[in-house]
């Protein structure tokens, strides 16, 4: 059983350390153009001739594309399964062929216009959206984030989550040993189960601003001070990428 104040002492830094990232991951403003699209149809779309166009699923993450070498320029976020294009080709129309991780393919033709940047958000009337899980229902981030905290310190098994078990061992420094355990997946988010172990002759001090990338939401570290020999858990909430 672990100690009720330890349990507060890493939620109240995963909070905090939420609030620290929060700001950095508000999207740039983007003018939106919501295309009706269906597996197995071609929809048309028009995009910008000269700058970036954002192409996302309403629900959903892109997983692959094809389309014909020199037409369009393309840039894949595979954190939001998004994409970025531009056309190569000024004025000339391109097709594109996107295959969403439900496994529905659209098919796009897109003209080049002279139009500042915009988001293409693609919207499948038959495509379901999966269920967030309880935790992610919270009504606020913070509140979503303590109660996934709470469950990864108490080694919870949600039923409306997925649970895999890693047991991967990952590069972190040297001197450490450092293992993912489990990851619980939700539809947006993921909360990851580290153990960090000093292998090193000397004491090994951990803050957790050094283990934030981007898509990171929190990070809690139970013990920040290892002697040799000692281990502690890492806690770390972010958003679910595409390809998972």
């Amino acid at each position: 059983m672990i100690p009720s104040a330890k349990l507060l002492t890493v939620e109240l830094r995963l909070l905090a350390a939420s609030f620290l990232v929060l700001g950095g991951l508000l999207p740039p403003a983007w003018a939106l153009q919501v295309l009706p699209v269906r597996d197995g149809e071609t929809a048309f779309a028009r995009i910008a001739a000269d700058e970036l166009t954002r192409i996302a699923l309403s629900e959903g993450r892109i997983q692959s594309w094809h389309a014909l070498k020199g037409r369009l320029a393309i840039e894949k976020n595979a954190r939001t399964g998004q994409i970025y294009v531009r056309p190569l080709e000024r004025g000339e129309p391109a097709s594109l062929f996107l295959t969403a991780d439900s496994g529905a393919t659209y098919a796009l033709t897109l003209q080049p216009v002279d139009m500042p940047s915009e988001s293409l958000i693609l919207k499948d009337p038959a495509r379901r959206v999966a269920k967030p899980s309880v935790a992610e229902q919270a009504d606020s981030r913070q509140r979503m984030v303590k109660s996934l905290a709470l469950m990864m310190a108490t080694d919870t098994l949600p039923g409306d989550m997925e649970v895999r078990e890693r047991g991967e061992t990952l590069r972190l420094w040297q001197g450490s040993h450092f293992v993912h355990q489990r990851s619980w997946l939700g539809t947006t988010v993921v909360a990851d189960l580290f153990q960090l172990t000093n292998t090193g002759n000397a004491e090994l001090r951990v803050a957790e601003a050094e283990l934030f990338r981007p898509g990171v939401l929190a990070v809690g570290v139970e013990n920040h001070a290892l002697n040799p020999g000692e281990a502690t858990r890492v806690f770390v909430i972010r958003q679910r990428e595409g390809d998972e």
